[in-house]
């Protein structure tokens, strides 16, 4: 929220080319490398915004992406909380996560609504 108010201000201000609130917390995530104590939470804030947004526009190309599904991966106990994270994977990518994590990570009522009561 603070990202995307400080971009809002600087367009307000007459600023130019300033990029958009996902591109700020993509690149902020870049930089700050997997070993900075802020990366887990850039990178969270950039994949509920990614996630959000994409659904709002109703297009789903970029939230099946390949460097997503390798954040999830990472930190499989996000889906606790975003599950768009693993029902926007690709459905290898999905049998994958459940094969490297199980159904740890997901209600009981998700995981009977899916179908991987197999795999609980």
């Amino acid at each position: 929220d603070r990202v995307g108010d400080l971009a809002r201000a600087a367009r307000n201000s007459g600023a130019k080319n300033v990029l958009s609130v996902r591109d700020i917390l993509f690149r902020l995530a870049k930089q700050l490398g997997k070993d900075h104590p802020w990366y887990r939470i850039v990178t969270v804030a950039f994949m509920v915004k990614n996630t959000t947004t994409t659904t709002r526009e109703g297009t789903s190309e970029f939230v099946k992406s390949p460097e997503k599904d390798e954040f999830v991966f990472d930190n499989p106990s996000a889906v606790r909380f975003y599950i768009g994270l693993y029902t926007n994977m690709s459905d290898e990518n999905k049998i994958r996560f459940v094969n490297l994590h199980g159904t740890k990570f997901f209600t009981n009522s998700f995981i009977e609504k899916e179908g991987l009561d197999l795999f609980a």
